[in-house]
């Protein structure tokens, strides 16, 4: 998934004063972070072991008022691995039970002291698209002939300032508090258990990328949004963010206008101004059912613990996330709507098959979220939970149907580190609505209550700066009653593809510079 990279948790590492001794051990950095507690105050496991990224570290000594540090830092993986999942049979055909993978990072970034002290930076986080179209043949290439496995995209677009005694705030296309201070989830093995790159040889119907259900997940933290984040008092810290809606990266009016902005008031299908298509990300209304599920007004609420008790250190979190729905903007339940002139009797037809008549209802995202870890010398260990109305799917956080029910996530873990080596497993459960939607009338309504778990177990060995290699294996499996996850869709019989299981092994090696 690659989706938790210390472009962001590395700022908040140094920017934001988030590090401790954990972390310096773990990760290496090359070009040692200033600042940094050295006090045994447990740093957050959610970092990935991936190495410094830019604006890691708040500019020190070399760095004095009135200048700024210009930062270009890459990392590189390459992974072999051998894998087997439900879906690698499919018509007359069957996968090859090995590959290799391999993906790049660039993230340049600056970071400034102004004369009154005030620090500031900004950073960038491009990625390259590592997957292509199937079907490529037997000469495809990242080339201009095949666009879709070598472009380059920004993935985090961010700003920061503030000062160390009155906190910092920071915008764009960022990571939130969630992601920011998450607690508990030991992804520091290998290259991120279930959140790495192991479940990328899966299969999609398979992949845990697909439902990893903590909050370093860009459907999360790649929406423009506004972020505080307090400095640390007695060991408490907290984190605040607003996001109005699910546009990322935008210089516009987010993918919105009058012919694909489903803001006909009456949602029918009538051509060029028919509002018929999805897309708009600044949807307050809307007459299309499948818009009415996208997210808006999103905001949380954040209070971190950090402290240590002799040898033992503790962090703590608790959270809430919230937010608002794209409303309904359709007639609902009128027999005889207007047609207006020019329409033709299709029209009506589209309207009562296509588009919302306001019989699905959506839960607002409402969900408390909590985080634990305990170190004592190398060792941690801890775990994180959340629940709600809300559901994570498709790499989507959205609200989730009403009579569906809530959702339930919960981890556990732990992690040795000992000199260069760290060594970690979590264990996930997650129960979802999954595709379950009492209002439908395709046999969606009769599929069951999605439940996944999956069991990650690794270590990585910090072999020399700015280079480390790693082993890894993960198993997971998903359920859910009536729906076939290879098709993607409900299904009449109960058992049809409703079981998809696969499990991986891989080694490889990360660069980092």
């Amino acid at each position: 998934m690659r989706k938790l990279l210390l472009a962001s948790a590395a700022l908040a590492s140094g920017v934001l004063g988030v590090a401790g001794q954990a972390n310096a051990q773990a990760y290496a950095p090359i070009g040692a972070l200033v600042n940094v507690p050295t006090t045994g105050i447990p740093a957050p496991l959610n970092p990935r072991p991936y190495g410094a990224a830019p604006g890691t570290a708040v500019p020190g000594p070399t760095a004095p008022p009135s200048s700024i540090t210009v930062r270009l830092n890459f990392n590189i993986w390459v992974d072999a691995g051998v894998v087997s999942d439900s879906g690698d049979r499919f018509g007359g055909g069957k996968e090859q039970k090995y590959a290799i993978q391999s993906f790049a990072r660039a993230y340049p970034g600056m970071d400034g002291i102004a004369s009154n002290g005030m620090k500031y930076g900004a950073q960038l986080e491009i990625r390259n698209n590592s997957s292509s179209a199937p079907g490529g043949g037997n000469s495809g290439s990242a080339s201009t002939g095949n666009l879709n496995a070598g472009y380059l995209y920004w993935r985090r677009i961010t700003g920061y300032l503030g000062a160390d005694n009155v906190g910092f705030f920071r915008f764009g296309s960022t990571d939130q508090p969630t992601s920011l201070f998450l607690t508990g989830t030991f992804e520091n093995f290998d290259e991120g258990g279930l959140n790495g790159d192991l479940p990328g040889f899966f299969n999609g119907a398979v992949n845990p990328g697909g439902w990893w259900p903590f909050q370093d997940v860009g459907s999360l933290y790649t929406p423009q949004k506004i972020v505080y984040v307090s400095p640390q008092l007695a060991g408490f810290d907290i984190g605040l963010m607003f996001n109005p809606d699910t546009g990322v990266a935008t210089n516009g009016n987010g993918n919105c206008n009058a012919a694909n902005a489903g803001l006909n008031p009456i949602g029918l299908n009538l051509g060029a101004n028919s509002g018929a298509a999805t897309g708009c990300d600044r949807l307050a209304s809307t007459s299309i059912n499948g818009e009415q599920k996208r997210r808006r007004n999103y905001y949380e609420a954040m209070i971190r613990y950090r402290g240590s008790f002799g040898p033992v250190g503790v962090a703590a979190t608790a959270a809430y996330m919230g937010s608002g729905l794209v409303a309904n903007g359709g007639i609902v339940g009128a027999p005889n709507p207007v047609v207006p002139a020019g329409a033709v009797a299709a029209n009506l037809a589209t309207f009562n098959t296509t588009t919302s008549t306001g019989a699905i209802r959506y839960n607002p995202m409402n969900i408390g979220d909590f985080g634990l870890q305990v170190t004592f010398g190398g060792l941690a260990v801890g775990g994180h939970a959340w629940f709600g109305t809300g559901q994570q799917g498709g790499t989507a956080w959205n609200p989730s149907i009403k009579g569906s029910g809530a959702s339930t996530a919960w981890l556990v873990g732990a992690s040795y580190t000992t000199g260069p080596f760290i060594v970690g497993a979590h264990f996930v459960d997650y129960v979802s609505p999954g595709a379950k939607n009492p209002f439908a009338t395709n046999g969606a309504q009769l599929a069951g209550r999605e439940h996944d778990v999956g069991l990650a177990v690794g270590g990585t060995w910090n072999y020399a700066p700015g280079m480390n290699f790693y082993v890894s294996y993960i198993y997971t499996q998903r359920h859910e009653t009536g729906f076939d996850f290879l098709a993607g869709s409900a299904t009449g019989s109960p058992k049809t593809n409703n079981n998809v299981k696969g499990q991986a092994f891989m080694v490889g090696s990360a660069f980092r510079w």
